[in-house]
C-alpha cells in the first residue's frame, strides 16, 4: 500500500491518500516504474489507474519521513490533494502497523 503524508487537512491529518500498487518495474539505480490503482481523486477511472502504456516514472528512497514511522521506510516524491510537496510512503506487512489511523469512515462520518 502506498500513503500520501503532506500538508494537513483541516482536521489536523497528514495522511491523505491511498493507492495500492498493480505493478513495479526497475529501470535502473532508485528509479522505477510505477503502476497504481488509487483513490483519493474525483473522475473516471482514468483518474484512480495509471494506463498500462503510461507508467509512473520514480525515484525511490529509504528514509524515516514522519515521527510516526519507527523507522526507515521506501517513498517517493509527490504532491497532497493541495498541491503540496509530499512523501508517497510504501507500507506492507511490517510497517503497516506503524501508521496511524483516523478511525473508521463510513458514509462521510469518522468513528474511533
Amino acid at each position: 500500500m502506498v500513503c500520501t503524508y503532506g500538508s494537513a487537512d483541516s482536521r489536523g491529518f497528514p495522511w491523505r491518500h491511498i493507492a495500492l500498487p498493480h505493478d513495479v518495474e526497475w529501470v535502473g539505480g532508485n528509479t522505477f516504474n510505477l503502476w497504481l490503482a488509487e483513490w483519493g481523486t474525483k473522475g473516471n477511472i482514468e483518474k484512480h489507474r495509471t494506463a498500462l502504456g503510461s507508467p509512473r516514472g520514480v525515484t525511490i528512497t529509504a528514509g524515516k519521513y514522519c515521527d510516526a514511522l519507527k523507522g526507515e521506510v521506501a517513498a517517493f516524491d509527490g504532491t497532497d490533494p493541495n498541491g503540496q510537496p509530499a512523501k508517497r510512503i510504501f507500507f506492507d506487512h511490517t510497517t503497516l502497523d506503524d501508521l496511524p489511523h483516523r478511525g473508521w469512515h463510513v458514509g462521510g462520518v469518522y468513528g474511533a
